[in-house]
């Protein structure tokens, strides 16, 4: 499983770039064969093969201004009651991805296509922008994070990053792959607050990469998709399937690789032809809305996580992978039919799903699901509008200071 997501923003500078130009050592580093950053006293960015050295104030600056109000780094300790609130803003957090899961759904148009999308990979991706964000940009972010007001932001970043650490932990010793890329591609020649670029690459192991999208849009888009690409072991390619626009000033990219084998794998000489039921696209008039076809139904019986709740009129099924630290949860209705899964589907909660999931228990259950591919592509600006993310795509009113003070936005700029 490879998912991924890319976040664009165009934006007009709107005073002029101040600040002091700071080294920034850093230990070479090969980025898709593409970029190596080297750190020296004056700083270079080299493109590699492709004529050497760019000076620095032609790549990426990195700058410090007066204020970095929000980028300090977390603290590593606190009162006595550090950890009790560590785990209330976490559980915010990973309630607030899966009421994102479920407010996405309601942004997509409703032709009943197979939809596959990782809310986890979009939240990073908003969560380097809230990172950098400031005034109502930062509010419509954090809002569609599920991100009270009232929280402060050193608890959050330190949240993060047990978060990261934990699924890393899960990486290293469990048989699933899993790993997750983040990059933040910047137009040459705009400068970086060096607070932060080190808090993104502490918090999220982000990269900070420099590329042409006003001078060649097309090599820009060739770079990224090639990041892309190393990052998720070769499987996704092109993921960039057009040039970004040459006004497109920053674009944060987000990719997760997951692959691991099932705890009770499926069996092939249980695998059978059967007919599968699906929704039959748009209605028609007189026409069912429905149809059913033949496909490989893969076929096992196990001790399983499993929950038949009579209030939602569901059952629900868990199918761990090796190691049994990740879980994939699938939701059936009792009734048959599309009006029976639209209904599941529209009345499904953050509350109904943790209870779905903390009701099951193990018990002897026979289960046939269809061999199947997902791949879907989502237009994420128009979804996030949506939600009520509007300044962010807005050059006028975007605010993201705390990434560059070219990106802030002045108040009589209209």
């Amino acid at each position: 499983m490879i998912l991924g997501v890319i976040l664009l923003v165009t934006t007009t500078l709107t005073r002029p770039l101040s600040g002091t130009t700071l080294n920034f050592p850093v230990k070479p580093q090969l980025v898709n064969d593409s970029f190596v950053v080297k750190g020296n006293e004056t700083g270079v960015l080299a493109r590699v093969g492709n004529g050497g050295d760019v000076p620095f104030n032609e790549g990426i600056r990195f700058l410090q201004e007066g204020s970095n109000e929000g980028l300090s780094a977390p603290q590593s300790t606190r009162d006595t009651n550090r950890d009790v609130w560590r785990s209330h803003v976490e559980r915010l957090i990973s309630r607030g991805i899966l009421q994102l899961a479920l407010r996405l759904q309601e942004t997509l148009p409703a032709n009943d296509e197979n939809v596959i999308y990782s809310p986890l990979s979009i939240s990073g991706a908003l969560n380097q922008v809230w990172l950098g964000a400031r005034g109502r940009t930062a509010i419509e972010v954090a809002e569609v994070l599920g991100l009270s007001s009232d929280l402060e932001r050193e608890s959050v970043l330190e949240s993060y990053r047990h978060l990261r650490s934990t699924f890393e932990h899960v990486s290293g010793v469990t048989l699933p792959q899993t790993s997750v890329a983040n990059a933040l591609f910047l137009q040459e020649g705009y400068p970086v607050l060096r607070g932060f670029a080190e808090l993104s690459r502490d918090l999220y192991r982000s990269e900070v990469l420099a590329v042409d999208f006003s001078g060649h849009a097309s090599d820009a888009q060739a770079q990224i998709n090639k990041w892309v690409e190393s990052k998720t072991l070769g499987r996704l390619k092109n993921f960039l399937s057009s040039a970004p626009s040459r006004d497109t000033r920053m674009l944060i990219a987000n990719a997760i690789y997951f692959n691991g084998e099932w705890e009770y794998p499926f069996m092939d000489e249980l695998t059978y032809v059967r007919p599968f039921t699906v929704t039959g696209g748009e209605p028609q008039p007189g026409a069912s809305t429905s149809e059913t076809i033949l496909v490989p139904m893969m076929t096992n019986a196990a001790e399983l996580p499993y929950s038949d709740n009579n209030r939602l009129n569901c059952r629900v099924v868990g199918l761990p992978y090796k190691g049994r630290e990740v879980i994939m949860y699938l939701v059936l209705p009792r009734d048959t039919g599309l009006d029976a899964l639209r209904a599941l589907k529209e009345r499904l909660s953050v509350d109904d799903i943790e209870e779905l999931i903390s009701s099951t228990k193990e018990l002897p259950v026979i289960v046939s699901i269809p061999r199947m591919h997902l791949e879907s592509t989502i237009n994420l600006k128009d979804a996030l509008e949506a939600l009520g993310v509007h300044s962010l795509f807005d050059p006028s009113k975007s605010d993201l200071g705390g990434i560059s003070p070219g990106y802030a936005r002045n108040d009589t700029f209209s």
